[in-house]
């Protein structure tokens, strides 16, 4: 839950503070919350948007940008299969859940790396 607390800050932040200040940030989020423990109310969530909102705005901001239905359709439908095997909100996936997500489908769908790159672009 920590981890979760401290992700929602530094996401809310994002438009505030550079990447050398958000480390700053993290460090102390993670200094001074250590030994702390959070209990979640119940039903409580921590996202403002839920993962299929989030993929439908971005879909949406694409369409905007001038993207091709073809290429909406792809995004879309790698977002989904993105969110079917995380259980987590998108705002709160790292880097290194990216990662470990497309190493995984390179391996299950025997794909280049050529493939997981197009996937990565997104």
């Amino acid at each position: 839950m920590k981890t979760e607390i401290i992700t929602e800050i530094k996401q809310s932040l994002l438009n505030y503070l550079d990447n050398p200040q958000m480390k700053v940030l993290d460090n102390v989020l993670n200094r001074c919350l250590e030994g702390i423990e959070f209990i979640p109310k119940q039903n409580t969530k921590i996202s403002e948007y839920s993962n299929e909102e989030l993929i439908r705005r971005f879909i949406s901001a694409r369409e905007v940008e001038g993207c091709s239905y073809r290429t909406t359709k792809y995004y879309k439908s790698t977002l989904l299969m993105l969110n079917s095997t995380m259980n987590k909100s998108i705002t709160h996936m790292t880097t290194d859940d990216l990662r470990t997500y497309l190493s995984d489908y390179q391996k299950i769908n025997n794909c280049s790396k050529a493939s997981v790159d197009n996937i990565s672009v997104i």
